[in-house]
């Protein structure tokens, strides 16, 4: 299941970017739009924001995540998952 990034603007010129993909989907690097942007850029970026926890916690896993609006490239960024400690104990 691939997010299609149609017309991609670069992301920096939007204000508010939103977690737009689902589980299990992938994504195809590619040049900007050629109208918007001259093509001159590899859409989606990479978030550079930091993927931690507070407080810190057991780590459970790490995925990847697209942000973005519609007509722009967008942002890939980690996620990272808590341990499900719950399974471990009996009530």
């Amino acid at each position: 299941n691939e997010l299609v990034l149609a017309n991609s603007d670069v992301p920096t010129k939007t204000l508010e970017n939103v977690i737009n993909s689902e589980t299990n989907q992938f994504i195809k690097f590619q040049t900007s739009d050629l109208k918007k942007d001259a093509g001159q850029s590899t859409v989606p970026f990479f978030d550079a924001a930091e993927a931690e926890g507070d407080p810190n916690f057991p780590l459970g896993g790490i995925g990847i995540i697209h942000r973005g609006q519609k007509g722009f490239g967008g942002f890939l960024a980690f996620k990272i998952f808590e341990l499900d400690l719950s399974m471990y104990f009996k009530l």
